[in-house]
């Protein structure tokens, strides 16, 4: 928290999927991002190359929408936004936490 997301996926047949998601921030318009995948099937390293593929097709479908949000920064008050149950669930909790550091967080300097 706040740039981490854990997936953990149980999955039919004892199949278990992780997926570990995370990001620093580089600049202010900029993030750097890592991306481990775990799983206990399909183990033979020739499949490796579809989970990879999976995710860089999730990954590439999301990049435009993100990178042409505006604000560019993240408003905090999330009254004046629409939320899908469950698509958004990840940056709602996301969001809960950022305002949660920001009202624990000593007073910074004015800008």
């Amino acid at each position: 928290m706040p740039y981490t997301v854990l997936l953990d996926q149980r999955l039919p047949g004892d199949r278990h999927y992780l997926l570990f998601f995370s990001c620093c921030p580089a600049g202010p318009r900029t993030t750097r991002c890592f991306t481990q995948i775990g799983r206990n099937y399909d183990l033979d390293a020739g499949h490796d190359a579809k989970f990879i593929e999976f995710n860089e097709l999730i990954v590439g479908q999301d990049r435009p929408v993100v990178e042409s949000q505006r604000p560019e920064e993240l408003p905090v008050d999330l009254s004046g936004e629409l939320h899908i149950r469950g698509a958004d669930r990840v940056s709602l909790e996301y969001r809960k936490w950022l305002i949660e550091i920001m009202r624990q967080a000593p007073p910074g300097p004015e800008v």
